[in-house]
């Protein structure tokens, strides 16, 4: 089924389009153009890329559109005033006129967005027709472009909803018009960017600005910042909570060493899951938010999940290297938050499979001027868990290795930090075996992810 036909793109732009077609998609790159799609030249700040109309014809574009200073021609090509405002209007036409039973799900939140999305993916996409945001499309530009890329005939679209600042969520939210909205949790994350951890959740609150009232809201019960939204929401929204105190909560955790048994208790109805390998307590978390959301959608669970589900690489994947070493694949992002649950679930692990506990952790950037203070915090956390060993690198871990050398020098954790990447890859290669485990974690400016191609690839 074509996503767009040419009708329904020459009212949404409010241009006349002259080849006549159904288009496959949409894309803003030319290495993802599918043959018969709609290329959208998107002006950044160094490049136009309008520029780039001639390759995407040839990797056969049906359709080009460009800014109008773009030097093109031809009956395949559309010149605009405004690319971006191109793609936010053909999103607006998608959401407003074309889905006559699509559920619109947003997901925001300082930790977990793209996991919890792609849970529901999994746990829905055998029993409907799941849209959703590949990857972390989920800026002014990613977000739009998902909605624009969702077929008509879709059961359910996910999208993913980030921001930096304040009133970036409120406008996604706007051209989304979301029927459920999910705030995973509330974290010191883009702390630079605000003034108070409070700030951050009155702009993650702004998902429901673009809701109907009657929507349902999935909050995190056991975050202190539920209640603060809750009062901004009032009583617009029908509210569902997940986590300890939660309506949908994890009444068992444990692991074995080879799977993982969760028991749920799902509105006062208790399922007991048994998930292969390792899944961590917090991927638990989000499987149970994902629960709630479907059972806000109205729509089933695919109980084969549990055989499938897992966490996805650079979100807690774990490797078996050459070596023999377990790595745990932490490496995409990192806050304290989502930090100190992957320390939590490294030892758990280490301790069902009587394995050496390593913590390899790079800086968590954007924390503004308590970046300090929440560097020192994660030592206890490394301390309470008994971790071995501690690898660090970055200005901001520093304060974490310090922390352990001059508050915790008594215990048995050891600890070394590093200034180079290429010094602490060297010494990690060359200090693990297979009888550990090692997490690996740091914020994506970091590139904690060359430590663990690097022991995957060699012994």
């Amino acid at each position: 089924m074509p996503i767009w036909d040419t009708d329904s793109i020459c009212i949404a732009l409010g241009l006349d389009v002259s080849c006549i077609s159904n288009f496959t998609g949409v894309s803003i790159n030319t290495e993802a153009i599918n043959a018969g799609g709609i290329f959208i030249g998107i002006k950044g700040k160094n490049v136009d890329g309008g520029i780039f109309w001639g390759k995407a014809l040839e990797k056969g574009a049906a359709l080009c559109i460009v800014n109008q200073d773009i030097e093109a021609h031809g009956d395949n090509i559309i010149k605009v005033q405004n690319t971006h405002d191109a793609l936010i209007k053909l999103a607006e036409y998608k959401r407003n006129h074309c889905f006559k039973n699509v559920k619109v799900l947003g997901v925001t939140g300082s930790v977990g967005k793209t996991t919890i999305k792609n849970i529901i993916s999994e746990l829905t996409s055998k029993l409907y027709n799941v849209h959703f945001s590949k990857g972390n499309f989920n800026n002014h530009y990613g977000m739009p472009l998902s909605l624009a890329n969702c077929p008509n005939d879709a059961d359910l679209c996910i999208l993913e909803m980030g921001m930096s600042a304040s009133g970036e969520i409120s406008f996604l939210s706007k051209i989304a018009k979301p029927d459920i909205a999910i705030i995973s949790c509330i974290a010191p994350a883009h702390l630079a960017q605000f003034n108070s951890i409070e700030e951050i959740a009155r702009a993650k609150a702004e998902i429901i600005d673009g809701m109907n009232d009657g929507g349902y809201v999935i909050l995190n019960a056991d975050d202190e910042y539920s209640k603060f939204i809750r009062q901004l929401i009032e009583t617009r929204f029908n509210i569902l909570t997940f986590g300890k105190k939660g309506d949908f909560k994890i009444e068992k955790y444990e692991f074995d060493g080879s799977k993982t048994k969760i028991t749920l208790n799902l509105l006062g109805q208790k399922r007991d899951f048994l998930l292969n390998g390792f899944i961590s307590e917090h991927l638990a978390e989000n499987i149970l938010c994902a629960f709630a959301a479907i059972y806000a959608a109205q729509y089933e669970i695919d109980e084969s999940f549990i055989d499938r589900i897992s966490a996805s690489h650079g979100r807690g994947h774990i490797i078996k290297t050459p070596s023999g070493a377990h790595i745990i694949d932490d490496s995409y992002n990192a806050s304290p938050l989502s930090v100190k649950a992957a320390i939590k679930g490294l030892s758990v692990y280490a301790k069902q499979l009587s394995l050496r506990s390593i913590a390899i952790l790079g800086d968590m950037k954007e924390l503004g001027k308590d970046s300090e203070s929440m560097h020192r915090e994660i030592a206890q956390q490394l301390i309470l868990n008994n971790i071995d060993f501690l690898f660090t690198i970055g200005e901001l871990m520093e304060f974490t290795h310090s922390e352990v050398i001059t508050r915790f020098h008594n215990k048995n954790l050891i600890a070394l930090h590093f200034q180079e990447m290429d010094s602490l890859i060297n010494t990690i290669s060359g200090f693990l075996s297979n009888g550990d485990v090692a997490l690996v974690k740091g914020s994506n400016s970091m590139k904690m992810h060359k430590i663990v191609d690097y022991l995957s690839m060699h012994k």
